[in-house]
C-alpha cells in the first residue's frame, strides 16, 4: 500500500517536471533512488515488525498454556538394612490461564502498537517524499544549469 502511494507521488511529480523539461529520464532517476535507498528498505522492515507487534498484542486475549514435566530417579542407602532403596518420581503439570478482565490493559496495548505502526508508516511516507524532492531538486538544478550554459553560449555568439 505504501509503495503504491509512493509510485503515485512519483508519477505526479515526474509528470509536472516532464511537462516542463520534456525529459523521461527523471522518472527513472526517482524510481532508482527509491529502490536503492537502504533507509527505505529498513522502514519497510520496521513496518512489518510493527504489524507483527500488533498481532503479538492481540495474542494477550488468548489463554496461556504451560506444560511442565519432570523425572527424578532416587537411590539411597538406608542405614537400617543392607539393601539400597531406589525409586522414580514422575510428574507432569498442565496449566491453562485465561484472564477474564485486565482493566483495559490488553486493548490499550493493542491501541499503542497500532499507533506506533501508523507513526512508522507516516515516517516512511515523509522519507519517500523527501527522497523524491531531493532527486527532483538535483535534477532541476542540473537542468537549470545546462539551460543557463546554453543561454550564455547564445549570448557570446
Amino acid at each position: 500500500m505504501l509503495f503504491i502511494l509512493s509510485l503515485l507521488s512519483l508519477i505526479f511529480v515526474t509528470d509536472v517536471v516532464n511537462a516542463e523539461t520534456g525529459d523521461a529520464f527523471l522518472a527513472d532517476m526517482v524510481e532508482t533512488a527509491l529502490q536503492k535507498n537502504p533507509e527505505l528498505k529498513s522502514f519497510i522492515n520496521n513496518i512489518d515488525l510493527a504489524e507483527e507487534d500488533i498481532d503479538l498484542a492481540r495474542s494477550s486475549y488468548r489463554p496461556n498454556v504451560n506444560l511442565d514435566a519432570g523425572l527424578n530417579h532416587i537411590q539411597r542407602d538406608t542405614n537400617l538394612s543392607s539393601e539400597w532403596e531406589s525409586g522414580t518420581e514422575k510428574n507432569i503439570t498442565l496449566s491453562l490461564i485465561q484472564s477474564l478482565y485486565t482493566g483495559g490493559q490488553v486493548s490499550a496495548e493493542i491501541d499503542k502498537e497500532h499507533n506506533d505502526s501508523e507513526a512508522i508508516k507516516a515516517e516512511y511516507k515523509v522519507l519517500v517524499n523527501d527522497i523524491i524532492l531531493d532527486v527532483v531538486t538535483a535534477y532541476m538544478d542540473i537542468y537549470n544549469a545546462s539551460e543557463s550554459i546554453i543561454v550564455n553560449d547564445n549570448n557570446v555568439q
